[in-house]
């Protein structure tokens, strides 16, 4: 709790990122059915015995039709109802029954911001006027599926190729789930513990409240989802598994938030992360025929498009051959994710073997 988002007052640990989506969903799900018990003047754990029964035969009224929104090019785990929500490779999805859950486009913009507000914020517009039908047809019954309880999102579409978005967009977003009664549900399970930045990248947004959910895992060493009091769980074993989580793992990280507090690693990463995001521009500005869209969230947390998805492979093939480990995204994307002790020293050697991987492209393609 003592790096838990601002306003947030309950945890819940989990064994990964998928079962941290999956559980929040669950979570998300109890308290949008009891609002609607308490709104019909009903006590919100006023069970009918035919709800009871035709929840064990996975019917309604006991298994209700509702949806979790999430984004065209996002990732929320393997499996299964996370899956529903994931939407970045068809590989994962193959062959696999699924939900009827809704998604919405999630923004693609143009680089540099500052050149590209209008343009971007019309495209933040367009995305936000898609969400917002997306809760009318499900809340008016015109879509199959039942209405959208809560809506999941990335800061960065990681796995979809680090898309980027505005605090406009997620400020714009959590206005029109609380206005629809849906949970705002922000997957930091790629984004949290300080490669942004900040703990959380959320924080970046300067939301007017809280969001419902921020679920987490990998740097965390442990999976979970910290949340609200009206989310906590009203009945035993409704959320619950053998381990919940695993707690020689919140030992990990009570030692991992030792080391980066007294080596004041958030603060590291913000300089650091400031040297590579101008190496990659000055990349971009040498190499305007190879790379584009450079981009930052904060923080070393940066990514940068090639020009073809093939010049992409090759970048990312030769620079793995020179030493240095990136990793590729989206369709033609790099995104970058050093280690909270990375140093401007290692940044540079980052930068001038990414310098050489462009000039070394040719030769990669004639030994293929």
């Amino acid at each position: 709790m003592s790096i838990a988002p601002a306003g947030m007052d309950c945890v819940q640990t989990m064994l990964c990122g998928s079962s941290a989506n999956e559980n929040a969903f669950k979570a998300a799900f109890m308290r949008f059915r009891g609002n609607e018990r308490e709104a019909a003047g009903i006590g919100r754990l006023d069970f009918t015995q035919e709800e009871r029964d035709s929840s064990m035969i996975n019917e309604g009224p006991g298994s209700p039709e509702l949806s979790i929104l999430s984004f065209q090019g996002g990732f929320h785990g393997r499996t299964f109802g996370a899956l529903a929500a994931t939407h970045s490779k068809d590989v994962h999805k193959l062959d696999v029954p699924s939900l009827p859950w809704p998604s919405a486009p999630f923004p693609r913009l143009e680089y540099p911001l500052e050149e590209n507000v209008d343009v971007n914020r019309a495209e933040e517009e367009r995305c936000l006027a898609a969400v917002e039908q997306v809760f009318n047809e499900r809340k008016g019954g015109l879509v199959k599926g039942g209405p959208v309880a809560g809506c999941i999102v990335e800061p960065v579409q990681s796995e979809g190729g680090d898309n980027h978005a505005t605090p406009f967009f997620f400020i714009a977003l959590q206005e029109i789930c609380n206005r629809h009664g849906a949970a705002f549900m922000v997957d930091e399970v790629q984004t949290g513990l300080g490669a942004s930045g900040m703990i959380w990248c959320h924080e970046h947004w300067g939301l007017p409240h809280p969001p419902d959910f921020v679920t987490f895992s990998k740097k965390t060493q442990v999976g979970g989802y910290y949340y609200r009091t009206e989310f906590k769980p009203n009945m035993p074993y409704r959320i619950f598994n053998t381990w919940m989580g695993d707690p020689a793992k919140i030992l990990h990280l009570e030692v991992i938030m030792d080391v980066i507090r007294k080596d004041e690693l958030i603060e590291g990463t913000k300089a650091c992360g400031e040297v590579l995001y101008q190496g990659l521009l000055n990349l971009q500005k040498q190499h305007p025929e190879v790379l584009s869209r450079v981009r930052s969230a904060g923080g070393t947390f940066c990514a940068v498009d090639a020009v073809t998805p093939q010049r992409r492979d090759e970048l990312y093939s030769r620079m793995l051959n020179l030493g240095v480990m990136v990793g590729a995204c989206g369709s033609k994307s790099i995104r970058f994710r050093p280690p909270l002790t990375f140093t401007a020293k290692e940044i540079h050697i980052l930068i001038d073997v990414m310098g050489q991987a462009i000039h070394d492209t040719a030769p990669l393609r004639s030994a293929l």
